[in-house]
């Protein structure tokens, strides 16, 4: 049963009183929906075109050579901790911009790893997996490892086939993890989309119950007696995940909604924004289609008629999913970047709805082109700008409110 229908007009920003969300209960959790931004077209919050920071630009001495930046965050002293997978090292960096400590490099001891993975931070503390070794490392910028443990225990009928991952941390000092995907022989081929168990652990690696069980992204997979293969549908829909205080937010990607899981007590809110999907134009899937035929073309004939086989039986679709990621800035608003497929992905500007933390929709904001957004704070940004030659420099932008 729905309790009575709330409507409230949401302006701000320097917006007008345009926006309108409305807000209902159904058993127990709470539903917002959307149908019109609080800012007008000339309001709402800007990125800065110039950086104020720059690391690995090659600009000061001792500048890092940075390659395959998967995560950046801000430090609690205002520093800036550079997480690379081409050489597994964590790298510390001060207010000016220089390295003052490095941990990691490729191995087996401790603070070394095989597969690096980013979880999230702690103060001056970052919580990284290795999904080769199955440990979690936590380091400083002091030498040597604070601690290191492996994931164990958990409900084995809920247990996903491949294991979990750690992908994010709680206030609570509790690991989030998302189940594992992957395939095996004798699948059959074709479009799939696996429902991907969530649940916490603590920081010593004891797993807890599944709080969510939700569609993952979507992929084709290529199956003959030779051998097996997932590949990422294209223009598929993606799940995008991240965690704000002790809420886990989840977009499956075929829906424009997002929602907010608490592992103690399951889901208690979506939020929703209600317009039109977006279309990918004709000569986009046909560009699509055409890269894929020449992709598949360098490979055997036998892999090639599956791969093709397998990918026309799943087709394309017909509109862009709704999101490809979510970030939550430090007053608890939800940036959803919006999914332009992967070949655009690059070279053009990307949009963000912007949602307040009741889940009312404020409007959009747009980051620079070849810039990848990784940490939200009040007055600034952090990410990592790819230079047309490849090179990789990790910025601090102005954002103006």
């Amino acid at each position: 049963m729905f309790s009575a229908l709330v409507i409230c007009l949401v302006g701000c920003g320097g917006g007008t009183d345009r926006a309108s969300s409305s807000t209902r209960d159904s058993s127990g959790i709470r539903i917002v929906t959307s149908t019109a931004p609080a800012w007008s077209t000339a309001a709402g919050w800007r990125v800065d075109s110039t950086p104020l920071l720059a690391v690995g630009d090659g600009a000061r001495r001792g500048d890092p050579l940075l390659i395959n930046v998967v995560a950046a965050r801000f430090t609690a002293d205002g520093g800036i901790v550079i997480i690379t997978t081409d050489d597994a090292m964590v790298r510390w960096i001060d207010m000016e911009g220089a390295v003052r400590a490095s941990r990691g490099g490729f191995g087996e001891g401790p603070g070394e790893f095989r597969d690096l993975a980013f979880v999230g931070t702690r103060g001056d503390s970052v919580v990284l997996w290795d999904g080769q070794l199955g440990r979690v490392s936590v380091l400083t910028a002091a030498p040597g490892v604070t601690r290191t443990f492996g994931l164990q225990g958990g409900d084995t009928a809920t247990a996903p086939a491949f294991g979990y991952a750690p992908i994010g941390l709680l206030d609570a000092d509790r690991l989030v993890l998302a189940g594992r995907r992957g395939a095996r022989s004798g699948e059959r081929s074709g479009l799939r989309r696996d429902s991907i168990p969530f649940a916490t652990a603590s920081m010593t690696g004891t797993i807890g119950p599944v709080f969510a069980l939700v569609p993952g992204a979507e992929t084709v997979v290529v199956s003959t007696d030779q051998f097996v293969t997932m590949i990422p549908r294209p223009f598929g829909a993606q799940t995008a995940v991240t965690t704000d205080g002790d809420d886990v937010l989840i977009s499956m990607g075929d829906i424009d909604e997002v929602r907010h899981y608490r592992p103690a007590s399951g889901l208690v809110r979506i939020d929703r924004v209600d317009r039109p999907r977006r279309l990918i134009a004709p000569a986009e899937i046909d560009q699509q289609g055409q890269r894929i035929g020449a992709q598949t073309a360098q490979l055997p004939k036998p892999v090639a008629t599956a791969i093709l086989g397998a990918m026309m039986e799943a087709g394309l679709p017909k509109v862009y999913p709704t999101y490809d990621r979510i970030l939550t800035d430090v007053d608890g608003n939800s940036w959803l970047r919006e999914d332009i497929g992967s070949e655009r992905a690059l070279d053009e500007a990307r949009r963000w709805t912007i949602l307040d933390p009741t889940g009312s929709w404020l409007g959009q904001v747009t980051t620079p082109p070849r810039f990848e957004l990784h940490e939200i704070r009040r007055d600034r940004i952090l990410g990592v700008w790819r230079e047309p030659n490849g090179g990789e420099v990790v910025q601090v932008r102005r954002l103006s409110r």
